[in-house]
């Protein structure tokens, strides 16, 4: 790779911070399903699937599309509940826009049982 490609990618909302970005919202949403969720029913005595967040439903899909759809948006992908990314179908990148406002959404994450 030369200098000007190294120095492309590493720009901010470049290819790197792209991959990171991916790779951090990849693992936030396994360690919700198989770490915090399953603890939460638990906790509270109930099955793992009535234990629910909108916000981190809507990072299922964002990772569906990274991890088996190569960070292609397909239209099953863009239609979010919680999550305030504008999407359209076609390849995927991951502003720090993005990543900022999914952040500031997870501060204030709300998790529901349904009964």
């Amino acid at each position: 790779m030369s200098q000007l490609e190294l120095h492309s990618k590493m720009k901010p909302d470049g290819e790197f911070s792209d991959v990171l970005a991916k790779a951090l919202l990849v693992e936030i949403y396994s360690e919700w399903e198989e770490y915090f969720r399953p603890r939460f029913a638990t906790a509270i005595g109930t099955e793992k699937n009535m234990v629910r967040c909108d916000l981190l439903g809507d990072l299922r899909q964002i990772r569906n599309c990274i991890v088996h759809d190569r960070s292609t948006l397909a239209t099953k992908h863009t239609k979010l509940t919680t999550l305030r990314w504008s999407l359209k179908p076609g390849p995927l990148l991951v502003t720090k826009d993005m990543f900022s406002t999914f952040v500031d959404q997870a501060n204030d994450l709300e998790v529901t049982v349904e009964p």
